[in-house]
């Protein structure tokens, strides 16, 4: 090994040694390559922020996803806009005023849909009632013919007042609804009105009490962005005009709760934290390494002249990037943070043997050779063993992981060649005069004596922290749940969470595609069985049963006149049976 150093030294030395007598033109010509690869990189490097990207295609779940999204393609890369308010009517009300809103945002939005609402429900909504919650509600309908007849054809609130209170003093039949609920819900609306509240009464909530399906007051709007995954926040345009319309529709609906999450949503706001999170820490790491460079070589020339250096070299692996991968992802994004932090140790070691054989009074294109040809096999070493371990992540089937490897890897290359070629020719161009005060330490001759001195104790110390350590390892514990690294103060992982905590809202679902009907409900039935499976359905599900006993009695409602409480006739709509 040391011969093999050595001969490398003896390389280095040769080469500084021809370039060091044309400095100005090696400093141009890279100068002009720097040039050309930042041209290159400007226009050719583009950022792939589709998440999906950066893991292989050839992933089996991957593939099961791309064959699912075929399928129903309205899945893909949602916005879920989640409505609450304090009535089931009310919610109904804000949903089919922000339906309306979002279809006519075209350029940002290419869908819209509102589970559970629509004109199919509205015709077809009473079939998906089990058979004893359609038939109670059929009873109550038709104990409350008289009561909603009388309000059809008067509604006012004198009219209202006059049924209930006939009902109190027993002088009419009894009313459809428990009395207690009604006068208290009456009681509220009331008080919130004198308070300036706008409070309202839910019939809904009164007529079934128990169905709690019917009866929520939580609905949800699907939105299939439009995504332009060239830009480092492909969803930002769409959420824009999304988030305009739902600010307006707070203003014309204070009462209502409207929020927004999803993974659209989700990854938009991790991206923005990537991104501020990538800017502040190129920022301090520059900030941090010029520091660290004024205070370790004391010498504002020098660091310029370094500073120099690594931005050269970082351009270089831009242009490196743009031809070996043609993208960066938000992962392989932080590699310039890494060139910053590993990169300028090859300069840092260069500069401190300089500076060190100026100090032995050694002539200054000399000290130059000597230092490229003690160093420049020391930190040759150096970027292989880095480069060896960033290409190491090059094989696995994580692409943003991979794509760092290739990039990261090269720019170790890169920032060896600029340090010992550009690092000598500005050194000759812009000499340092050897100082005395260079010679001084930083610290106190005593601090450097330590480790000498006690080196019994550091060791056995050394120790007892490996076995602390080991002992704390095995309290660790992986968290699988991405969700945990975001912000969870955020409206969309807040939303997320409180989606959770109930079956019914859950978004933690698995899919799987059968190819026959028995395929779907044998799988379910094999999946209901398991303990980690709260509920399996499938598309069959969705299906009403007993639809021709539901018709029939639907029809049989439809025959009332509720406009009228002394009619037995009418017409209601009357559903079909669904396929």
């Amino acid at each position: 090994m040391n011969k093999l150093l050595a001969i490398f030294g003896r390389f280095f030395a040769k080469l500084d040694t021809f370039l060091i007598q044309f400095p100005k033109t090696v400093i141009a010509l890279l100068l002009i390559v720097c040039g050309f690869s930042l041209h290159y990189a400007f226009h050719n490097l583009g950022i792939n922020t589709d998440t999906t990207e950066i893991l292989s295609k050839e992933l089996p779940f991957l593939q099961d996803r791309t064959r699912f999204l075929e399928t129903f393609p309205q899945d893909e890369e949602a916005i879920l806009v989640v409505v609450d308010a304090e009535t089931p009517e009310r919610a109904s009300q804000a949903v089919a005023n922000l339906v309306e809103r979002f279809k006519r945002e075209t350029e940002g939005i290419e869908s819209v849909y509102a589970p559970g609402e629509g004109a199919f429900f509205d015709r077809h909504g009473l079939l998906y009632l089990d058979f004893e919650t359609l038939n109670e509600l059929a009873a109550n309908l038709i104990e409350a013919q008289p009561f909603i007849g009388a309000l059809s054809s008067d509604n006012t609130l004198k009219s209202f007042l006059e049924i209930i209170g006939l009902a109190l003093t027993g002088e009419d039949r009894e009313l459809p609804v428990d009395l207690n609920p009604l006068l208290d819900n009456v009681a509220h609306v009331t008080e919130g009105l004198l308070d300036n509240r706008d409070i309202r009464l839910s019939w809904q909530q009164l007529m079934l009490s128990d169905e709690q399906d019917l009866l929520s007051t939580k609905r949800f709007i699907l939105l299939k962005p439009v995504l332009d995954f060239t830009e480092l926040i492909p969803s930002e345009k769409a959420l824009q005009s999304v988030r305009a319309i739902v600010e307006d529709a707070k203003s014309a609906l204070p009462d209502v709760s409207i929020r927004l999450t999803g993974e659209v949503v989700l990854e938009h706001d991790e991206l923005e934290s990537v991104q501020r999170s990538a800017q502040i820490a190129s920022f301090f790491s520059i900030i941090l390494v010029c520091t660290a460079l004024f205070i370790g070589l004391r010498s504002v020339k020098l660091v310029l002249i370094t500073f120099t250096v690594l931005l050269m070299g970082l351009v270089l692996t831009a242009g490196f990037a743009t031809l070996a991968v043609g993208h960066l992802n938000l992962i392989s994004v932080s590699f310039a943070v890494l060139y910053i932090g590993i990169g300028v140790d090859y300069t840092v070691q260069l500069s401190l043997r300089y500076q060190e054989l100026l100090r032995r009074q050694i002539p200054q294109q000399q000290a130059l050779i000597q230092a490229v040809r003690k160093v420049g096999p020391l930190i040759m070493l150096c970027a292989v063993t880095t480069a060896v371990g960033f290409f190491s992540f090059v094989p696995t089937a994580y692409t943003g992981v991979s794509e760092l490897g290739v990039i990261a890897g090269g720019g170790m290359f890169i920032a060896l060649v600029v340090s010992v070629t550009v690092l000598p020719a500005l050194l000759q161009l812009f000499p340092l005069k050897p100082s005395a005060k260079l010679s001084q330490s930083i610290f106190p001759d005593w601090v450097y004596e330590i480790p000498m001195r006690h080196h019994m104790r550091i060791k056995w110390m050394a120790l007892a922290l490996t076995l602390a350590g080991l002992g704390l390892l095995t309290q660790v514990r992986f968290d699988f749940n991405p969700l945990n690294l975001r912000d969870p103060k955020s409206e969309s992982v807040a939303t997320f969470l409180e989606l959770l905590e109930t079956k019914q809202t859950s978004p933690m679902t698995l899919t799987i595609l059968a190819s026959s009907e028995s395929e779907a409900l044998d799988k379910a039935r094999q999946l209901s069985r398991l303990p980690s499976v709260e509920s399996a359905l499938t598309i069959f599900d969705f299906v009403p049963e007993d639809q021709e006993i539901k018709l029939d009695m639907i029809h049989e409602l439809a025959l009332r006149n509720y406009s009228d409480p002394q009619s037995t006739g009418g017409n209601f709509g009357i559903g079909r049976p669904v396929r």
